[in-house]
């Protein structure tokens, strides 16, 4: 789940909370594509990234690496070094950073009708794909 994070949108970043059904996002493979559903949830596990401090997802994320998508699970529970894939450039080395909130904040589940993920702050986050999922 996306906590905190602008999702690149074809009108530009959005704040993940203001990210709607029917909104067009632009997926991993630089396309855009339509939001199909947006689930809430309450997270706890989270991950933080070192050189994007205005982002966090919950563990159980997915993050788009150069080598493929990585389960968040992996970061913990020490501080790991990723080539983590972005929009603007093919890649970039970060530090995730795992950690346990002592207040849930919420997180949103994205699924789209096409594409395995968005990029938020740049970076490449999975989500979920097509309209049953």
């Amino acid at each position: 789940m996306i906590i905190k994070g602008n999702v690149l949108t074809n009108q530009g970043p959005k704040p993940v909370d203001e990210i709607q059904e029917g909104d067009i996002v632009i997926n991993l493979g630089n396309r855009p594509c339509r939001v199909v559903k947006v689930e809430k949830g309450d997270c706890t596990e989270i991950i933080r990234f070192q050189n994007n401090p205005d982002l966090l997802v919950s563990r159980d994320s997915s993050l788009a690496t150069r080598y493929g998508m990585l389960d968040g699970g992996a970061a913990a529970p020490h501080a790991k070094e990723e080539m983590l894939y972005q929009c603007e450039a093919p890649c970039f080395f970060d530090t995730l950073e795992s950690g346990t909130l002592e207040t849930p904040l919420p997180g949103y589940e994205l699924t789209l009708d096409s594409g395995k993920g968005v990029f938020v702050n740049g970076y490449g986050i999975g989500c979920k794909e097509g309209a049953n999922a």
